[in-house]
């Protein structure tokens, strides 16, 4: 300025660069701003790196029992398929047995009704004809048909036929001079198994004598059961009402 005197400058003066301080000083906040930013950002990165590995390990444990528990449920279910699959091999094998027995019955059944139809009338005939001549005498000759009667029955009752009639009968026979005919009528099947038919019948016995010329009639119901023996029918009992 005029009117006054400028200082001369010494050598060793540096005279600071204002603008270059400034510029230097921006430089430095700058740097600053910088590293504290990218530290910033470092640890927000680090903070949700940690918040992701948190979220992570929290999510696992749920996300392997989600995974575990299905696999159980598959263990189990490939078990109980397993013994669905072992276990009806029984219902099969019981369903083919049934079936092979129901076949034998068929033809069980189918044959059996001719088999007993045969059975019962060959029963019933025998037991007409035998019950006739068992039960019709006379004094003169029954002593000598007694063995012959006896070889149509079979049992304890043959025995006990040839006791009454041996004891009984015959001397109240030969006393009257007695003479019985029998005649059977209405002979029926009452009941059959596979060895035996019981049959109910009605007798009637002409009676006469030396006392009575003119016969009189005996009416007799009989139920006999007939006994196969080997290709006979045989009387085995005999009750009369």
């Amino acid at each position: 300025m005029a009117g006054q005197r400028r200082r001369p400058q010494r050598p060793d003066e540096v005279v600071a660069n204002p603008t270059s301080d400034a510029d230097t000083s921006e430089e430095l906040v700058t740097e600053d701003l910088v590293d504290d930013s990218v530290e910033a950002s470092h640890e927000d990165s680090s903070d949700d790196s940690a918040g992701e590995t948190l979220a992570a390990e929290d999510i696992s444990p749920e996300t392997s029992d989600e995974d575990e528990s299905p696999e159980v449920v598959d263990d189990e279910d490939s078990s109980a398929g397993a013994v669905t699959r072992r276990f009806p091999v029984l219902p099969a094998v019981a369903f083919a047995i049934a079936l092979a027995l129901l076949a034998a019955v068929l033809l069980v059944t189918r044959a059996d009704p001719e088999a007993r139809s045969r059975d019962a009338s060959a029963a019933a005939a025998t037991a007409r004809s035998t019950l006739e001549q068992i039960l019709s005498y006379n004094h003169s000759t029954m002593t000598q048909q007694i063995p012959a009667n006896q070889a149509l029955l079979t049992g304890t009752f043959k025995s006990e036929f040839g006791q009454t009639m041996t004891k009984t009968i015959v001397p109240m026979a030969q006393k009257d001079k007695t003479v019985v005919k029998a005649r059977a009528y209405e002979v029926g099947v009452m009941s059959q198994t596979d060895d035996t038919v019981t049959v109910q019948a009605f007798v009637n016995q002409a009676r006469t004598s030396d006392a009575q010329k003119e016969p009189s009639i005996d009416q007799n119901r009989v139920i006999a059961t007939m006994q196969r023996v080997g290709d006979r029918w045989l009387i085995s009992t005999l009750k009369a009402y």
